[in-house]
């Protein structure tokens, strides 16, 4: 099990939203990475995923992610 789901798994469990002092590092690369790509994408890249996201989000239709997928 990947560490965003160890952290979601907790946030179900513990209703506490907390990544571990080992998982920090992991977290950071990932943060970093994504904040290089938004930096380099062209405007209307930005702009067609906040169109999807609202549509997404306009449609009623459940998280893809694993865990609410599974019904916790």
């Amino acid at each position: 099990m990947g560490a965003l789901e160890r952290c979601l798994q907790r946030a179900e469990t513990e209703r506490i939203w907390r990544v571990d002092a080992a998982e920090l590092p992991l977290f950071q690369a990932v943060l970093q990475e994504a904040d290089r790509q938004l930096a380099v994408a062209p405007r209307y890249v930005h702009y067609e995923a906040r169109e999807k996201l609202k549509r997404f989000a306009a449609s009623g239709r459940g998280s893809p992610l694993m865990s609410a997928a599974r019904g916790h």
